[in-house]
């Protein structure tokens, strides 16, 4: 009978490395180009989103609301309140009433960064 072993994770990584070696020594330049270009895009994308998820938790550490931490990233992605306020589907007074309840719940520096964004 015989016996499987499950790889641990550096025996799994060691293999994924050799897969990358050997498919780009199977490719052509510019499919190289491709899959490089491919492989920076996730990594950006994986890193916006590990910042927004430590952002999020560090908002409901701070208390905030679902819809105020929705208007603090907005915020800091520098939206105006108008285009807050379409985004979210709320009025304009209602999106000035999550900043200002946001502003007294958050550490003086983000609200700095935030007001320097605005200016």
């Amino acid at each position: 009978m015989k016996h499987y072993s499950i790889p641990t994770e550096s025996e799994a990584l060691v293999e994924s490395i050799k897969t990358v070696h050997n498919v780009h020594e199977s490719i052509g330049p510019c499919d190289a180009v491709l899959i490089n270009t491919g492989v920076n895009i996730v990594t950006l994308l994986f890193s916006k989103h590990l910042q927004i998820e430590r952002g999020i938790e560090m908002f409901e550490k701070l208390g905030l609301t679902k819809t105020e931490q929705s208007v603090a990233l907005l915020l800091l992605d520098n939206l105006t309140n108008k285009q807050i306020a379409t985004k979210l589907f709320i009025s304009l007074a209602t999106v000035k009433t999550h900043i200002n309840n946001l502003y007294k719940k958050i550490p003086e520096q983000l609200k700095s960064r935030i007001l320097s964004l605005r200016s």
